[in-house]
């Protein structure tokens, strides 16, 4: 890897360790609400999904290669945006999540009414399901 990819991928890891911080601490704030479960399966997606990103960039600057100390410089991409820029976009986060409110009441009324309405038809074949087995039972009465 010559002088020039070097730096390249120096400032590409640098950058994307920040990315990297500034996505997760998003995706940490609006998944507060989540079930355990499906969290956990939402971080391991999420990171699957900025490693293939990640390597994708790689390769297209320098074939994909990585050493430690390019690791070490992601690191610190980390550290400097929670450091340096968390406190400080946390109240940008706090607005996004904000606007999206009125979205998430609206959509989880409609979920409240469609599961309304499941649970009324469910109901309904169940009560009918009662009557047919009542006359079943009262035809084998009148027979016997």
């Amino acid at each position: 890897m010559n002088l020039y990819e070097q730096m390249i991928s120096l400032g590409y890891h640098l950058l994307a360790g920040a990315v990297f911080g500034f996505l997760f601490s998003f995706l940490s704030l609006c998944s507060i609400a989540f079930a355990s479960v499906f969290k956990a399966f939402l971080y391991i997606f999420f990171s699957m999904f900025c490693t293939l990103l990640f390597y994708y960039g790689l390769y297209c600057i320098n074939g994909g290669m990585t050493h430690f100390y390019l690791m070490a410089v992601f690191l610190w991409g980390l550290y400097l945006y929670y450091h340096l820029f968390y406190e400080m976009l946390l109240p940008l986060f706090f607005y996004i999540k904000k606007m999206f409110r009125p979205l998430k009441k609206k959509l989880g009324f409609a979920k409240k009414k469609i599961y309304a309405i499941i649970e009324k038809q469910r109901e309904k074949r169940r009560r009918s399901k009662l009557k047919n087995e009542q006359r079943k039972k009262k035809r084998k009465n009148e027979k016997v």
